[in-house]
């Protein structure tokens, strides 16, 4: 028996002692417990007794890092069973002389100590409603069940002691669904913990299960991240993103993510990150503004990530930039007045770049360590960037019905330049055939341990290798 699941029945079997035994049960498939009946149940326990079993696969010192900020003494509310709204938790919290923990003044709430929502619970806050989580008193939520946000504003304050940093968060772990859609989500989160990111969901990554996530027209700003970490299937859409203190939206070591028709200005960090091996994540149609890191960064194994149709402008770095992935395309996007390149690729395994409108970016397209398999860039406009393509000679690169004709002052650089004039007669003789610019043989190695063997095979049979 592994040392976390042993450590994760002892953490359970003092839980039990907490809260009212006939109320929950233990799933065979989990070391969480899960509500044996329907009707409400609300319960206190010790914040330092039910928060390592309910944040069980999450980063490890997570736990050690809210210890420095909350008191494991601390009184956390725990919902068991049934679904409340605030209303009603507000109701079953005076009922149990908990008024000064859960307040309320007609749509506005304040919740003043940390929250759970058991497996098997729910909460639902609705329309109109006004949520504030206190963090001058340690409120966070930490959802194992449900949680369900339409047309509702959730904010928060930071914590009013000298040196801690701490301000509340949302995490929704383990088998967890949340919906949240049509609210206002801001200033959450603290740290570098993406679990404490601000709205964060925690899944068990290649499992047989799929948690429902699904985050929808929301506006939300001033979080650390927006982060899902594990949580496969996850599906962010039509949200506006502002002022995120790190990159704006994270998916890390998760698969059959959607991130779709988002629009993010003003990132601390990247507009959007999609990396430790992350596989067949979409990212379609988003806008990305003014990032102070990347627009969009995919890197550290992460294969087979469609990265289409995004609008990326003006950031501090690169607009797009594949690092050590696979098997990965970038096509149809407009990179515009980004500070280095507009797309950049490096040390990737079959990187396919098409269909771009590159513009007034340094680089348009710039190429490092490209080892291995060929690199494809076809059917792209490039127009006023001060070089069209930049790159280190490693590998073997295959150019096809690109449009030139608004590109100045510099058509190649580095490794490439000597390729100027072999391609303008080339392209005078036959204007949209392939031209072939073979690579130094020189070593410029791929990090292969850095993919997964689940990435590397999906990736592998993509190429047909």
């Amino acid at each position: 028996m592994c040392k976390i699941l042993i450590e994760a029945l002892v953490l359970s079997a003092s839980l039990t002692v907490a809260l009212p035994q006939q109320s929950l049960a233990i799933d065979a498939g989990s070391a969480l417990p899960i509500s044996a009946a329907s009707q409400q149940r609300l319960s206190t326990a010790k914040f330092g007794t039910v928060i390592p079993i309910a944040t069980v696969g999450a980063s490890q010192g997570l736990f050690a890092e809210l210890e420095k900020h909350i008191n494991p003494d601390t009184t956390a509310i725990v919902i068991e069973s049934g679904t409340f709204s605030l209303t009603e938790l507000a109701a079953a919290a005076a009922g149990k002389k908990l008024e000064g923990i859960l307040q309320n003044r007609g749509d506005a709430f304040q919740i003043t100590a940390p929250l759970v929502i058991w497996k098997g619970a729910e909460l639902r806050i609705g329309k109109g409603e006004q949520l504030l989580l206190d963090g001058t008193k340690s409120a966070l939520i930490i959802n194992a069940g449900t949680l369900v946000v339409t047309d509702a504003s959730i904010d928060a304050s930071a914590s009013s002691q000298a040196g801690n940093r701490f301000r509340p968060f949302i995490l929704t772990v383990a088998e967890g669904g949340a919906t949240i859609k049509s609210s206002h989500i801001s200033n959450l989160g603290f740290g570098s913990f993406a679990e404490a990111s601000g709205l964060s969901f925690l899944g068990r990554g290649f499992s047989l299960s799929t948690p429902n996530i699904q985050i929808t027209d929301n506006t939300i700003s001033n979080l650390v991240s927006l982060s899902f970490i594990k949580a496969n299937g996850s599906v962010i859409r039509d949200n506006r993103l502002t002022d995120m203190r790190s990159s704006g939206i994270v998916v890390q070591s998760a698969s059959n993510v959607t991130v779709l028709h988002n629009s993010m200005a003003s990132s601390k960090s990247h507009g959007i990150r999609v990396t430790s091996r992350s596989q067949q994540v979409k990212l379609q149609h988003n806008d990305v503004t003014s990032s102070q890191g990347h627009g969009i960064f995919v890197d550290d194994g992460s294969v087979l990530v469609n990265v289409r149709d995004n609008r990326v402008e003006k950031s501090e770095l690169s607009g797009i930039v594949i690092k050590g992935s696979g098997c990965s395309t970038v096509s149809d996007n407009l990179t515009e007045s980004n500070k280095l390149s507009g797309i950049r690729s490096e040390g990737n395994l079959g990187v396919e770049i098409s269909r771009n409108s590159i513009r007034k970016n340094h680089d348009g397209i710039s190429l490092e360590e490209q080892a291995g398999a060929v690199t494809d860039i076809q059917d792209n406009v490039f127009s006023r960037n001060a070089i069209g393509i930049r790159s280190d000679g490693h590998g073997n690169l295959r150019l096809l019905a690109n449009n030139f004709s608004a590109q100045w002052p510099r058509l190649f650089a580095g490794a490439m330049a000597g390729a100027t004039g072999r391609y303008l007669d080339a392209h005078d003789a036959r204007p949209n055939s392939e031209f072939i610019v073979h690579g130094e043989q020189k070593p410029a190695v791929v990090q292969l341990a850095t993919f997964s063997a689940f990435g590397l095979a999906a990736c592998n049979k993509m190429i047909g290798g």
